[in-house]
C-alpha cells in the first residue's frame, strides 16, 4: 500500500520488511537481549523433543534456546540461551 505525505514523497506503510522481518530484526537488536551459555546433562528423551523455539525457565527467568550442541556419547549439552524480552 501507497500512501503520499506530500507532492513528493511518497511513503510504503505496508512492505515485505515490516510483514515479516521487521518483529524479529528489532527483537534481535534489543539493548535487553542477552545471551546465557549453559552446560547440562540432558536425557535423550529431552532432546529429541527440544525444538530451538522453545521456551526453558531456569529460576524464574525464562528463556528461548539459540543453539544446543549435544555430545551423544556422554549426554553433556552446550546450551546458548536468548532472555525473553517483552
Amino acid at each position: 500500500i501507497l500512501v503520499k505525505a506530500s507532492e513528493t514523497q511518497e511513503v510504503f506503510i505496508k512492505n515485505l520488511f515490516d510483514q515479516f522481518y521487521s518483529t524479529y530484526i528489532n527483537d534481535v537488536f534489543a539493548e535487553q537481549r542477552r545471551i546465557t551459555k549453559i552446560t547440562a546433562y540432558l536425557p535423550l528423551k529431552i532432546i529429541y523433543n527440544l525444538k530451538m523455539n522453545d521456551r526453558v525457565s531456569i529460576g524464574s527467568q525464562e528463556y528461548i534456546i539459540n543453539s544446543l550442541k549435544t555430545n551423544l556419547t556422554n549426554g553433556k549439552s552446550d546450551i546458548e540461551l536468548l532472555n525473553v524480552v517483552s
